[in-house]
């Protein structure tokens, strides 16, 4: 059954489904053995477990798909047991890293990809500026299509 419709019947079953953003392995442990019905993976987690602001990991600090490709092999994946896993997509990365980093994550048995981090958290000059630059939303959109013709689940953030 796909990832949406598992969520769907136990939000029907249950009148819930809960998601667990895990930036820690400690985090995912807990949060399978809570009942969590699915984990996110996303850098976001990262910056969260240091004290910051989701709002970081879309600064400069690194490269998002690296940092979520790191939680989920050093933190998530080892606590995850049955519990379907979504990951975070930089879509504004190369085709090439784009690439690869999917083919790990298919490789790695990661359910779906969500656009993150999304330019839909930037807003006025900066936000027009990278939109202009074709950086904005409608890359996210084409990443995601290009996850789901590799075989994910997609799951997009809508601002």
């Amino acid at each position: 059954m796909l990832l949406h419709q598992q969520l769907l019947a136990l939000a029907k079953k249950r009148n819930r489904a809960i998601g667990v953003v895990a930036g820690s392995g400690e985090c995912a442990r807990a949060a399978v053995q809570a009942g969590a019905d699915l984990l996110i993976a996303l850098s976001a987690g990262v910056f969260r477990t240091l004290g910051r602001p989701s709002l970081a990991a879309c600064m400069p600090f690194g490269n998002a798909n690296a940092q979520t490709e790191a939680l989920l092999r050093e933190h998530l994946l080892p606590h995850t047991g049955t519990c379907p896993v979504i990951a975070g997509l930089f879509g504004h990365a190369g085709d090439k890293e784009l690439a690869a980093y999917l083919a790990q994550l298919k490789r790695w048995g990661v359910a779906a990809v969500t656009n993150w981090p999304s330019v839909g958290q930037m807003d006025g000059n900066f936000r027009a500026a990278l939109e202009a630059d074709g950086q904005g939303l409608a890359r996210e959109i084409e990443a995601l299509r290009w996850a789901r013709g590799e075989g994910f689940e997609t799951i997009p953030i809508a601002f």
